[in-house]
């Protein structure tokens, strides 16, 4: 499984004493929240009111660039080796 479709807030499990992470939790993909967080903050900026409408065409834009800021964030995290 892809980082980018694992949950966001995977719930532990414990297995002969010991707690481990669960892959495949339901809920948000780390995508799904990434993207979220970055729509929040374009349109709480000021840029965001100085800048966009609400027309659908500029929400469609807006969430086409969460989408990608998330896709690239993680994609990022992918390349950073420990």
């Amino acid at each position: 499984m892809e980082n980018s479709e694992q949950s966001a807030f995977p719930l532990p499990e414990l297995t002969n004493g010991n707690w481990i992470e669960k892959i495949n939790t339901t809920g948000l993909t780390k995508r799904e929240y990434f993207a979220v967080k970055c729509l929040q903050g374009m349109m709480s900026s000021a840029f965001w009111s100085e800048n966009f409408t609400e027309k659908e065409e500029d929400r469609k834009k807006a969430i086409d660039i969460a989408i990608k800021t998330a896709d690239d964030f993680l994609k990022q995290l992918g390349n950073i080796s420990e």
